[in-house]
Parts: C-alpha cells; structure tokens; sequence
C-alpha cells in the first residue's frame, strides 16, 4: 500500500496538470453531493409540514407524522388562530396541537395521519375526549385525519353532550383548500 502512495503522490508531483483535474472533478462531486443533500433536506422540510400547504389527500398522507401535526398548525394560524403550539410526541397525553381559536377558545387537535384503508377508531375519540378538558384545558377538541373514522367511532362521538370535531379527509381538504369551515367553525 505505501509503494503504491508513494508512486501516485511520484506520479502527480511531475504533472500538474492532472493533479488540478483530479481536484476539479473532487470539487465538482463535492457540488453534486451537496446539491443532492439540499435537495434531500428539501423534500424531508417539504415532509415536515413547512413548505407549501400539501393540494391532494396523496400529499397530505405522504407528510411524516410530525409534519403532518406542522401543516395542521400551520392551517390554524393562517386562518386566524393564535398561540398555536404543537404538542405532538409520545407523551402528547391525546393531543398534537393546542390552539386559540379567533373567538377566543382553546382547542386541542389530534392527529391522525393514516392511509385510506385505515380507518380512526373509537379508541382514539375516547382518548382525546378524556383529556382535552382536564389535561390540556381546552373548550372544544377535534381529530383530524387523512382518512376517514370507523362507523363505531362516528356513533360514539355522537352520543356525547359535546361531540369531538371529526375532520375525515374530504373535511381536511375542504379546510385546507378555504372551501370548508375550520375545526372551531
């Protein structure tokens, strides 16, 4: 190994020349490898919920969990919420993101970021009704997802004094397109 070094290190010291090229063709890989890094740190801030609001159902499923509770927050704030917090995370104790609504209530979200065949069961409806009030001392409590709920879950909600937000797909698009209420509304 050390003969070889010593002849390449021989051989580029009486040309210059191709030593300068060896270095230009490390300095143009090290351009493409960055620029592909960009662009992969592009599509996973795109993931993470920061770029532009996702326009179909299939962008929206394609967020990570995280960015999609970020894109939630972000539809929010720009329709007028204030204090919007994400709380998302293993002890989120059923709520992702915390919210001042304009009218001045507290709301929690949780979200739900599932394919098309899976649906929200009731389990989680119980969970977040449980603990919207007590634990994260809000006035009202939505779920929100990119599919839809089980029809056990939909029956339960709506035996409640005050029913959960439930905000299936066709709700989130309508949301996040300005062709349906918010959440509060």
């Amino acid at each position: 190994m050390a003969v070889v070094l010593l002849f390449v290190g021989d051989f580029l010291g009486r040309h210059p020349g191709v030593l300068a090229a060896l270095l230009a063709l490390l300095g143009l890989g090290g351009v493409v490898v960055a620029a592909l890094w960009g662009r992969g740190q592009y599509r996973r801030w795109r993931q993470d919920g920061h770029g532009q609001l996702p326009g179909g159902i299939e962008q929206w499923r394609e967020l990570s969990p995280d960015g999609f509770e970020h894109a939630v927050a972000r539809l929010c704030r720009r329709d007028g919420c204030t204090r919007v917090e994400v709380l998302g995370g293993a002890n989120d104790r059923a709520g992702d993101v915390r919210a001042r609504t304009p009218d001045g209530r507290w709301l929690l979200v949780q979200c739900k970021r599932y394919g098309e065949t899976k649906r929200v069961p009731a389990e989680v409806l119980y969970q977040v009704n449980g603990t919207y009030r007590e634990s994260h001392r809000c006035d009202l409590a939505a779920v929100v997802t990119t599919s839809s709920f089980t029809s056990s879950a939909v029956d339960w909600n709506s035996d409640l004094d005050q029913p959960l937000r439930l905000f299936g797909s066709r709700q989130l698009l309508a949301w996040a397109q300005q062709q349906g209420p918010a959440p509060w509304e």
